[in-house]
C-alpha cells in the first residue's frame, strides 16, 4: 500500500505564521489611518478576521484533523482490522469527518477572504 498520508509542514509552518503576519500587517495599517476614520475601522475589522484563522483552526478544526491523520497513518502501519474497526466506531466514520472537515476549512477560508476583501476596500477609502 502506498502511504500518502503524513505531516504537512508546508501548511503546518506557513498558515498560521501569514495569518498572524496578516492580522499584524492590517493592524498596523489601522494604527496608521486616521483616527476614528471608516479606513480605520476596515484595516482594523481586517486584522481580527485574518488572525481569527489561527484560533478557528487550533479550537474548532484540530480535534477532527487530529483523528484524520491518525486514521490515515493507522491505513499506513500494521493495524489490525479489528483495530481498524474500533477505531471508525469512536468518532463516527471517515466519510463524516472528511466532511465536517470540508465545511470547517471553507469557513477558515471565508475568513482569509474576508480579511483580503476588508483591505482592498480600505485601501480604496480616502483618508
Amino acid at each position: 500500500m502506498v502511504c500518502l498520508f503524513g505531516d504537512h509542514p508546508g501548511g503546518h509552518r506557513w498558515g498560521p505564521f501569514s495569518a498572524i503576519l496578516s492580522g499584524v500587517t492590517f493592524l498596523v495599517a489601522a494604527y496608521l489611518a486616521a483616527a476614528g476614520s471608516k479606513q480605520q475601522y476596515l484595516y482594523g475589522t481586517a486584522a481580527v478576521a485574518a488572525a481569527s484563522v489561527v484560533p478557528w483552526t487550533l479550537v474548532v478544526m484540530a480535534a477532527g484533523n487530529r483523528e484524520l491523520h491518525l486514521r490515515g497513518d493507522a491505513q499506513c502501519s500494521a493495524v489490525t482490522p479489528k483495530e481498524l474497526k474500533e477505531m471508525e466506531g469512536k468518532e463516527g466514520d471517515i466519510e463524516g469527518l472528511v466532511s465536517d472537515w470540508l465545511f470547517f476549512n471553507e469557513v477558515r477560508a471565508f475568513l482569509a477572504l474576508t480579511a483580503t476583501a476588508l483591505g482592498i476596500a480600505a485601501s480604496l477609502q480616502s483618508a
